[in-house]
């Protein structure tokens, strides 16, 4: 098949041109390439504010001010925090730190054989529904729709890791596709996306599984509608972690 050719995470890296504009051919192509209109639905999140990630910072390490002070695009995206902050998140029952150096916090998002921890969540913007947790190193994320689709995959005779994990076998690291990629010993092993895939994780695998350019345009503008934060307490750490289980 013509899909199993792709490269994901190259092809995904390709929304963003060069300038930081936003690529319109490869977002068409995107439209008609994920079934059930998930790149539609993926897409709209990344526009929605209700996109975070949080990073467990606990030596403060990304907490600190870059030197001369905070520079324009922290403080742009403290503005727009701010603004999401008197229109929902007053009522989150989220711990939602101050903002930091944002090019920090992206590099951080990117570095190659990280131990950093994350949390990457899904506001509701009913307050009364819990908000979705979702973790891409396990392809997981807790929605009722991906329960529907891990459901339907239980019924088969055939084990789930039969049905939902492909074994890459060895491939150069040229040619590798983060993409969907469970994080074990091994780095060939892919999770099976066209079987089991929401768009909450399709939306965060395009900001943490293709590039820094494609973080960066979510996150920085012209219109941010990702959020990242440090979280340098373990006690607010495991707050978060009650709030949304």
């Amino acid at each position: 098949m013509i899909e199993e050719s792709l490269n994901y995470s190259k092809l995904l890296s390709s929304l963003i041109n060069e300038d930081g504009t936003l690529n319109e051919v490869v977002t068409s192509f995107l439209y008609q390439l994920f079934p059930r209109d998930l790149f539609v639905r993926a897409f709209s999140l990344l526009e929605s504010t209700d996109l975070l990630i949080y990073i467990l910072d606990t030596e403060k390490k990304l907490s600190e001010k870059p030197p001369g002070g905070e520079t324009q695009d922290t403080k742009d995206h403290k503005n727009v925090e701010n603004d999401q902050k008197a229109s929902s998140a007053s009522n989150s029952p989220h711990h939602i730190p101050e903002a930091n150096n944002l090019d920090s916090l992206i590099n951080a998002c990117y570095e190659k054989d990280s131990t950093k921890i994350f949390r990457l969540i899904v506001q509701q913007a009913n307050q009364d529904i819990a908000p979705f947790y979702v973790d891409l190193e396990k392809w997981f994320c807790s929605c009722d729709e991906y329960a529907g689709l891990l459901c339907e995959k239980l019924r088969s005779e055939k084990s789930l890791a039969e049905q939902l994990i492909n074994h890459k076998g060895s491939i150069p690291s040229e040619n590798q596709d983060d993409f969907a990629k469970i994080r074990l010993q091994s780095d060939s092993v892919i999770a099976r996306h066209d079987k089991i895939m929401c768009p909450h994780l399709l939306a965060f695998a395009i900001l943490l599984q293709t590039s820094q350019s494609v973080l960066r345009y979510f996150t920085k503008g012209p219109t941010p509608g990702v959020f990242i934060f440090t979280v340098a307490e373990i006690d607010d750490w495991l707050k978060l972690h009650l709030n949304v289980v």
